[in-house]
């Protein structure tokens, strides 16, 4: 089993893989990396995923990623 400890990368706020992207806030944030970042994840191995806030993710946390890189693709191109 493979546990990532997200931080504020990406927040599941249910259990129907309805990914929120992640925190936005600071000035050095920056949309293309981010996506490239995502597209990077969705290649490596995870079962549970722990964000910084709200519920864990405890089953299938690939297909929560794959989520969050496309939610981010159609919302930020």
């Amino acid at each position: 089993m493979t546990i990532w400890f997200s931080g504020d990368v990406l927040f599941c706020q249910n259990t129907a893989y309805d990914p929120q992207l992640g925190w936005q806030g600071g000035e050095e944030f920056d949309k293309p990396t981010y996506i490239q970042t995502l597209k990077r994840l969705c290649e490596l191995p995870v079962d549970c995923i722990l964000a910084g806030h709200h519920l864990p993710y405890l089953r299938d946390g690939r297909r929560l990623v794959g989520r969050a890189y496309v939610k981010a693709l159609i919302e930020w191109r």
